[in-house]
């Protein structure tokens, strides 16, 4: 079967700024106990948001994109951290270098090449290591609401087909939440009305942050948020 090529995030102008969103606050609450104190890798920090509001970054952190525009506003709003330009698929870095992986809403961009990212991934990582991933969940509200899944194929899944991928790909899964519900579902077409016409992003305003941080406490169906760890190498 013929892979469907990937679509990454397109960088555009007088949007993109550092400034943290809703969903960044989401993911550190989830990833800060994995990474406070581990050498860690961000892959697709794009302008390092992430970066900006996580208390629990290691001294040294390192986070990698393809994108040079991207990556441009990141360094420049964090100079502490190590930004690099790369591919995930071919990550300039040693065998077993990090503790943990982030990976954030890259997921579903992969068109087919999952399992490629996740050996990669799994390359880098120390024995036990851990990867800590978001990415949508197949839901029928979902479906409808994403505008770029039924535009450019912005992947949507099951939790047994991330299991399997983990699986294939020597990755133990061991915690899956479900997160974000109607308010987040609902809203995504006002997002993208916001980005292409005004430029504004209503994921950076302080009433959709409120909504959401309310919203993804308790048990919802939007996205699939996931802690998975690499298999303790074989004794020989």
């Amino acid at each position: 079967m013929t892979e469907k090529p990937s679509h990454p995030l397109k960088f555009l102008s007088g949007f993109e700024d550092s400034r943290p969103d809703a969903y960044h606050h989401v993911d550190v609450a989830y990833a800060e106990e994995w990474i406070r104190g581990e050498k860690i890798l961000n892959i697709g920090c794009w302008t390092g948001s992430f970066e900006a509001i996580s208390s629990g970054l290691p001294q040294k952190a390192f986070a990698l994109d393809q994108d040079i525009n991207a990556l441009g506003i990141a360094r420049a709003a964090h100079p502490s951290v190590s930004f690099v330009n790369g591919n995930l698929f071919e990550l300039p870095f040693q065998d077993n270098s990090f503790d943990t992986v982030l990976l954030f809403t890259v997921f579903e961009h992969l068109g087919g090449r999952e399992q490629e990212a996740l050996q990669e991934i799994n390359r880098v990582l120390i024995s036990g290591g851990k990867l800590v991933l978001s990415t949508p969940h197949s839901h029928w509200l979902h479906g409808i609401m994403d505008i770029a899944h039924w535009m450019v194929d912005h992947r949507h899944f099951h939790e047994k087909e991330i299991e399997g991928h983990l699986n294939s790909t020597e990755f133990k899964l061991i915690r899956l939440d479900l997160k974000g519900k109607w308010v987040s579902t609902l809203c995504i077409p006002l997002f993208y009305l916001g980005k292409y016409f005004c430029r504004t992003n209503i994921y950076k305003s302080s009433w959709y942050k409120r909504l959401l941080l309310n919203e993804s406490s308790r048990p919802g169906f939007r996205d699939i948020y996931l802690v998975a760890e690499k298999s303790e190498a074989p004794l020989i």
